[in-house]
């Protein structure tokens, strides 16, 4: 990241706006609004702490996402979008206008849903439906997230499952997904080429393992349960085959044949 600029939304305690200026950003401009004014987060006061002890040169500004486009802020090489996607009640709207202000590099991370569905798609989450919080709207899957993205002319989107997030057999599998999304090849290496946990979604064989549906996990224990009893069934139906072709089975006929005319 030597000698590029940053723009992070949703900077919240500017936990990567500090790393990104650590890794030699000449530029870093920290924004947030919802967090920044809320007594309870107590967003800015953290990161204006942080800021002042790491000692390090970074901007800060108040603004809404809503209030965000390159005449606003401007442009730079990389947008950071972390955690603020599914918290918008139009997020693709906002997301093509603050793609605006990226030059190369656009990177997402959201909340996921709708990942047993094998096509593009959102769902959308009234009230406080999702974990109790009025300010969670969306969970796009990521069919949804890489077709978005390449609407708004990125030519190259890598995925990443987030962290914790990893295990198929977890619970929290997919919940939440990183997007890096690149206008050129080029501008990819420029920010030192593809890390090795990234996975290219122009390659279709990627593709379909990323948007293979994911059974809820409650679905997934029912269908590894059943898995279990018919191998179980089987098994125990392959045992009484081999008994049936016993020698001692085949001895033991009469005596059967008398007890079903007794018991009869």
């Amino acid at each position: 990241m030597h000698g590029r600029s940053l723009l992070d939304i949703g900077a919240w305690n500017g936990a990567f706006s500090f790393e990104a200026k650590r890794r030699g950003c000449d530029r870093v401009l920290a924004t947030d609004h919802y967090c920044w004014n809320n007594a309870q987060f107590k967003g800015r006061e953290t990161f204006d702490l942080a800021r002042s002890l790491l000692q390090l040169d970074i901007d800060a500004l108040d603004i809404d996402v809503p209030e965000i486009n390159p005449q606003s802020v401007g442009q730079f090489d990389i947008v950071l979008f972390s955690g603020v996607f599914y918290h918008l009640i139009n997020p693709v709207h906002l997301l093509r206008q603050i793609s605006q202000c990226a030059k190369n590099t656009l990177i997402v991370e959201t909340w996921q849903d709708m990942l047993d569905s094998d096509r593009p798609g959102m769902i959308f989450y009234p009230g406080t439906v999702l974990n109790g919080d009025g300010s969670n709207w969306w969970g796009p899957n990521p069919q949804a997230m890489y077709e978005i993205l390449k609407e708004l002319g990125f030519t190259h989107v890598f995925y990443q499952d987030a962290p914790r997030r990893r295990d198929p057999k977890g619970k929290m599998f997919r919940e939440r997904g990183i997007y890096h999304a690149f206008r050129t090849w080029e501008s990819i290496f420029e920010m030192g080429g593809p890390h090795a946990s990234w996975q290219h979604l122009e390659n279709p064989d990627v593709r379909k393992i990323v948007f293979e549906p994911v059974l809820p996990k409650a679905r997934r224990d029912e269908v590894e349960q059943l898995a279990r009893l018919k191998a179980e069934n089987e098994r125990l139906t392959r045992e009484n085959a081999a008994l049936r072709e016993s020698t001692s089975w085949k001895i033991t006929a009469p005596i059967r044949a008398i007890k079903r005319l007794v018991s009869g």
